[in-house]
């Protein structure tokens, strides 16, 4: 037997006395050394980060969690954007308010300075251009500030109104950006069945500007066409909906994962991909009852589209968080629960 035993750190312990062992102090966990995701399940751990300002679910701490977790459903996010709706009415109308005036003023000036130039017809260059430019300097980022502000919302993280402009601060780029592949990967994913309407066209299948299209008589050619036919008119028009519908779910939480996580376009692209693979039904759920619930609020009375499109937001943004939540709890649980750092 040898007179030490390095590989535990013990030495000289044959006839030396036993010493009382020290109380065992807990290790102290060290912050995560990059800016993570945390779970409010693991809220405590890493209090730290609460009063630092950070977007994760760590700034939870001292919330009831029974109102952060949220049920993974169509029903349970719009059962969370209707709970939040009344407790956040007045942050909700404000910044709304904010981004379609500011929208609205935006676009008249950009309006008056065309006019004053002589550019009055909408597809000359200039005017486009000028479209271009209010849509990635203006529209697009306070929609996404809007979403920002839905999702504190959601979260219980205190929205404010200057929650509006989280955009233009450093993300303006990034932001506009994220909003152009996605229209794009949208767009090409009706290229397949543009590429089969061309096909059908050219063999002759279906005519292309004939006199009853040219007159706009539509009815006319419903009529006279049979069952058939019609079936096979609304097969098509299905499946030409039916692709950018899916991409732009898929693509849905890239506005989130661009101003809330800090994600490059294409990187948001391809983390709204995976991260919404399993909850396709999910977000297609909450987009069809939104938009169920706006025609429902033009169709009982005008103004109640307001509210409704709130709703819609609110709703979106729960679902947003609660697919993050569960794709996080997934990967908490292949984690190893326990390390064997710092043993000698």
């Amino acid at each position: 037997m040898p007179a030490s035993v390095t590989s535990t750190g013990l030495s000289s312990w044959r006839g030396a006395p036993v010493a009382a062992e020290d109380p065992v102090t807990p290790p102290v966990v060290a912050p995560p050394a990059s800016p993570e995701r945390v779970l409010p399940s693991n809220k405590d751990r890493f209090a730290y980060a609460a009063a630092s300002g950070s977007r994760t679910a760590s700034n939870f701490l001292g919330t009831n969690l029974g109102e952060v977790v949220i049920d993974a459903t169509v029903a349970g996010a719009y059962r969370r954007a209707f709970r939040t709706f009344g407790g956040s009415f007045g942050v909700l109308l404000v910044a709304g308010t904010v981004a379609v005036m500011i929208g609205s003023v935006v676009g008249w000036l950009v309006g008056l300075a065309l006019q004053a130039i002589g550019e009055t017809q909408a597809v000359s260059p200039i005017a486009t251009v000028c479209n271009l430019a209010t849509q990635a300097l203006v529209v697009t980022p306070l929609s996404n500030g809007w979403q920002y502000v839905c999702l504190r919302v959601v979260r219980g993280q205190g929205a404010a109104v200057r929650d509006l402009f989280e955009p233009y601060r450093g993300r303006l780029f990034v932001t506009a950006m994220s909003s152009l592949v996605q229209a794009l990967l949208v767009a090409l994913s009706s290229l397949p069945v543009g590429i089969a309407f061309v096909v059908v066209v050219m063999t002759g299948v279906v005519p292309l500007g004939g006199t009853r299209f040219a007159e706009g008589d539509v009815m006319a050619f419903l009529a006279g066409s049979g069952p058939l036919k019609l079936t096979g008119l609304l097969i098509g028009l299905i499946a030409v909906l039916i692709p950018p519908f899916i991409v732009s779910v898929r693509l849905s939480l890239m506005s989130y994962l661009v101003i809330d996580e800090g994600r490059g376009p294409l990187e948001a692209a391809a983390v709204s991909w995976s991260r919404s693979r399993g909850s396709v039904r999910l977000l297609a759920g909450v987009t069809i009852a939104g938009g169920l619930l706006i025609a429902s609020g033009m169709i009982i009375f005008v103004i109640g589209v307001v509210p409704a499109l709130v709703v819609f937001f609110l709703a979106h943004a729960a679902a947003f968080a609660a697919v993050t939540t569960r794709q996080e709890a997934g990967e908490a649980s292949r984690r190893p629960t326990h390390t064997f750092e710092g043993l000698a």
